[in-house]
C-alpha cells in the first residue's frame, strides 16, 4: 500500500495549529517577562523606601532629589522632585552607581520640601528650642517635630502629591483632586510606553522629570495596571515615617 503524503488542506491546518501554538507560547513568554519585570521593580521600590527611612533615622532628614543624574542629592536647587539620589543613600556603605540597580535610573523621587524650615523634611534644623552645644541640638527630636508640623499643614499641590485612582480616592485628576502629600514618593517607569507619550512613564506620571523641571503630581498608590498604565509606585506618609523614626 502506498504511503499517502499530506494534502494541501492538511498542511494548511497543521500550519495554523503550529501558528496558534507559537502565538500562545510567545504570549506566555511575554507575560512571564512582564511579571518578572514587575517583581523586580517592586523589590527595588521596597528596598529604596527602606533606604530612605534609614537615611532619615541616621541623618534626621530626608535627602533632596538628584537633578544632575549623578546619583547625588541636589539641595541647592530647591526642587521637590527629580531622580533618586541613590549614591547619597548608599554613600555610607561605600557603594556607587557602578553597584546600583539599573532600575533606579528610571525612577522619579518626590520629597516634602516645605517652604518653611519648620516642616522642610530635607533640612536638618533646630525645631525644639535647643541651642548649639546642647546634647539635643539638631537631632532626632527636631525631625520628629518637622514631621508633626508637616501633618498640620493643608494638602497642597505646591509639593509632591498623589492624585486619585478613579475609585475610592476619587478621580485621577492632577488639577482638581490633590489627595495627599506624602513624606516621600517614588514612581518607577514600567517596561512599556503604554500611554504613547514617548517615554515609559505613563498616565499622570508622564509629567514628572528627573531634572527637577517636571510637575508634582504622582499616580495613586495601587493604581491598577491597564492598557495605558504599567508604572510602579511607593510612598510613605508623615505618620508612618514618624513611627519608624521614634521606634
Amino acid at each position: 500500500m502506498k504511503n499517502r503524503g499530506f494534502t494541501l488542506i492538511e498542511m494548511a491546518i497543521v500550519s495554523v495549529v503550529i501558528g496558534l501554538i507559537s502565538a500562545s507560547a510567545m504570549a506566555l513568554f511575554k507575560s512571564s517577562q512582564q511579571l518578572q519585570k514587575k517583581m523586580t521593580t517592586d523589590a527595588v521600590l521596597i528596598r529604596l523606601s527602606n533606604e530612605l527611612v534609614n537615611f532619615a533615622i541616621n541623618n534626621h532628614r530626608l535627602p533632596c532629589p538628584d537633578t544632575s543624574s549623578d546619583g547625588y542629592e541636589n539641595c541647592a536647587t530647591g526642587v521637590t522632585t527629580g531622580g533618586v539620589p541613590f549614591n547619597t543613600l548608599l554613600f555610607e556603605l561605600g557603594t556607587s552607581i557602578a553597584n546600583s540597580d539599573s532600575e533606579e535610573l528610571n525612577m522619579i523621587y518626590g520629597v516634602y520640601k516645605h517652604t518653611t524650615s519648620s516642616a522642610d523634611l530635607t533640612v536638618l534644623a533646630e525645631r525644639t528650642g535647643d541651642t548649639l552645644g546642647m546634647e539635643d541640638y539638631q537631632n532626632q527630636n527636631d525631625f520628629v517635630q518637622a514631621l508633626r508640623n508637616a501633618v498640620a499643614y493643608t494638602t497642597s499641590a505646591a509639593y509632591p502629591y498623589l492624585t486619585g485612582n478613579d475609585a475610592q480616592s476619587g478621580a485621577e485628576d492632577c488639577t482638581s483632586n490633590v489627595v495627599v502629600n506624602p513624606a516621600f514618593v517614588i514612581a518607577s517607569a514600567g517596561g512599556e510606553d503604554r500611554s504613547g507619550n514617548g517615554n515609559n512613564f505613563d498616565g499622570v506620571n508622564e509629567n514628572l522629570s528627573q531634572d527637577g523641571t517636571g510637575g508634582n503630581c504622582f499616580a495613586a498608590i495601587g493604581r491598577r495596571e491597564d492598557a495605558n498604565y504599567d508604572d510602579g509606585m511607593i510612598a510613605v506618609d508623615f505618620n508612618s515615617l514618624l513611627s519608624h523614626v521614634i521606634n
